[in-house]
């Protein structure tokens, strides 16, 4: 998985590759909404989420703050999670910079798209213009938290962090098909196997991937 950059901010259609030039409060979406745990000192979990940290030149820590690597960024507290779930195709994070409390949330576009309160004019072109393209597309959203203790942010309800959001941008994805995957599907359709895929992915991003693999056989 490949974290290739930000689109959909100041209103440009644009991917935006280069970090140093995405809002600090989109980067810090990026940080810090995720289900990254340490394991025998050892970061582990979604791949996308480690290329994300990657991608934006942060790291993590095994107690749960997000630091970026250069410059004087602050430090992001995560403090409470609420993980993925596939019925409702978000996760959100309640976190801590400085003295003050953030509602991160990212997801499918469509789902974070109603939960916002206001909706950029381009926003279901831009984020279908990528999904075209065969790239995975997630929509990023946050909201300010009013003044309350550790103990009170921890304790906020799913839907109330959830709602109210401000978008901050779509963070895209692609998943280079493998060097092997023509040679592979050509063995098993030779053995006399159907061949289906089945995926979670949204629609557009699916339809891209037979003509590429067509083509991908037609080269072998």
């Amino acid at each position: 998985m490949e974290f290739c950059g930000v689109v959909g901010l100041a209103g440009s259609t644009d991917l935006e590759p280069d970090m140093s030039k995405v809002d600090c409060q989109t980067l810090e979406i990026l940080a810090s909404c995720h289900a990254l745990v340490f394991v025998d000192n050892k970061l582990v979990g979604d791949p996308l989420e480690k290329a994300t940290l990657k991608g934006i030149d942060w790291s993590f820590k095994s107690d749960d703050k997000a630091m970026p690597k250069k410059g004087n960024g602050k430090a992001v507290q995560i403090v409470q999670r609420h993980h993925f779930a596939s019925y409702l195709k978000r996760m959100a994070v309640v976190v801590r910079i400085e003295e003050s409390f953030f509602a991160f949330v990212k997801g499918a576009p469509e789902t974070i798209q109603g939960r916002l309160t206001e909706v950029p004019s381009n926003y279901v072109e831009t984020y279908k213009k990528f999904s075209r393209q065969g790239s995975r597309v997630l929509a990023l959203a946050y909201k300010s938290i009013s003044d309350m203790t550790v103990s009170e942010a921890r304790s906020l309800d799913r839907d109330v962090v959830e709602s109210g959001l401000t978008f901050s941008g779509f963070a895209v994805f692609n998943c280079p098909i493998r060097a092997d995957s023509a040679d592979v599907l050509s063995e098993l359709k030779g053995s006399s196997h159907d061949l289906v895929m089945i995926t979670g992915d949204q629609a557009l991003q699916l339809a891209m991937l037979p003509p590429k693999f067509i083509l991908y056989q037609s080269l072998h």
